[in-house]
């Protein structure tokens, strides 16, 4: 019973490794590999390494830096996210293993390896040995980089919205240091006005040189009034080196209300979304559009809270005239509650925004 056993974890190993491989092939045949995705192939044989004295410019090693090893050859072969300050524990270094003949998954016997923090090679201090031995006793590497941390934000520094609606503002975030940095987020409205973004989480990871793009919704409250200004600051900060920080400040400006009877407002050019009608409405309501020209575009439905409740369209269109009907239910089918919501015409170039009440 042992013996069939072991055979079908055998078997079964060499099919998972069999799999691993076409995706492999799959990933190559697109042009991209498992090291530029960040993955590492398991293999049945490792070396475990681990640091307990790591620095980044002298100082203990920030939780939340990435450690890499790559073999000779440049695959990486293994990899942790830190959890306590200068230290990463346990790091299996994966090699090379009988079952897939000719495929470079990772070290061989007393190869030299190559360590990383944050994405900058590391000096390797020792004490134990740098070269891959198989399995064996954990490897004690301590490791130190150099690493430059910079933010930079970008967008614009001003904008207006109506009493009772949201305004949204499109910034960039961009990672001008020399190494992979973890980037936290927070919003501040000096009048206390409600504010969300489109990331989900306020902290992030982007590659040196790389840079997001966040959508950052301010909601003008029902008790603003006219001419009423408020200053969103957009405060962004190395996790990983709290004196790389840049700060941002959008002023928005109360505009009085400029809804007419057919309640339709316009990008020059055509790229136009109507009231929606009728409102207030229920149990339906229809929501027209035009587009100039094609391209990608999203119909959207957000509460008060800035929460998505219903998603109507998402993907190409052609120019021309649309009309959609939204019949008062979430992406799940369930009925809404009464109460404001915001529908959100968003394409490559434009995004608007405009306010409607459903009543039960």
């Amino acid at each position: 019973m042992i013996t069939i056993l072991n055979t079908n974890f055998h078997e079964g190993y060499k099919v998972m490794k069999v799999t691993r491989i076409l995706i492999m092939a799959l990933l190559v045949a697109v042009g991209m590999t498992a090291a530029a995705l960040g993955q590492v192939i398991p293999t049945n044989v490792w070396t475990d390494f681990g640091g307990t004295s790591c620095t980044v410019n002298g100082n203990p090693m920030p939780i939340g830096s990435i450690v890499q090893a790559f073999d000779q050859t440049g695959v990486l072969c293994g990899q942790r996210f830190t959890a306590t300050a200068g230290t990463y524990i346990a790091t299996s270094v994966y090699g090379d293993d009988q079952f897939t003949p000719g495929v470079d998954e990772g070290c061989v016997m007393n190869e030299v390896i190559t360590f990383k923090i944050n994405g900058i090679t590391a000096s390797k201090l020792g004490p134990a040995s740098d070269q891959w031995i198989g399995s064996g006793p954990i490897q004690l590497m301590n490791l130190a980089t150099v690493q430059q941390f910079s933010i930079n934000v970008t967008g614009p520094d001003e904008g207006s919205g109506e009493i009772g609606d949201p305004v949204e503002y499109v910034v960039t975030v961009e990672n001008n240091g020399d190494g992979i940095d973890w980037i936290n987020l927070d919003l501040f409205s000096s009048l206390g006005w409600t504010i969300s973004h489109n990331q989900g989480s306020n902290s992030f990871y982007l590659n040196p040189g790389e840079t997001k793009q966040i959508i950052v919704t301010v909601f003008v409250p029902g008790t603003a009034t006219v001419g009423q200004q408020d200053e969103l600051t957009i405060s962004v900060t190395s996790l990983f080196d709290p004196s790389a920080d840049f700060n941002k400040v959008i002023t928005t400006t109360v505009d009085q209300s400029t809804d007419v009877a057919d309640g339709g407002y316009a990008i020059p050019g055509q790229f136009s979304l109507g009231q929606n009608y009728p409102n207030p409405f229920n149990p339906e309501t229809r929501i027209a559009f035009n587009l100039e020209k094609a391209g990608d575009v999203s119909l959207e439905v957000f509460d008060i809270l800035g929460r998505k409740v219903s998603t109507l369209q998402s993907g190409y269109l052609g120019a021309g005239q649309y009309e959609y009907t939204w019949y008062g239910v979430d992406n799940s089918g369930r009925q809404a509650a009464s109460g404001i919501y915001f529908y959100r015409l968003s394409s490559n170039e434009f995004t608007l925004t405009r306010k409607m009440t459903l009543l039960k």
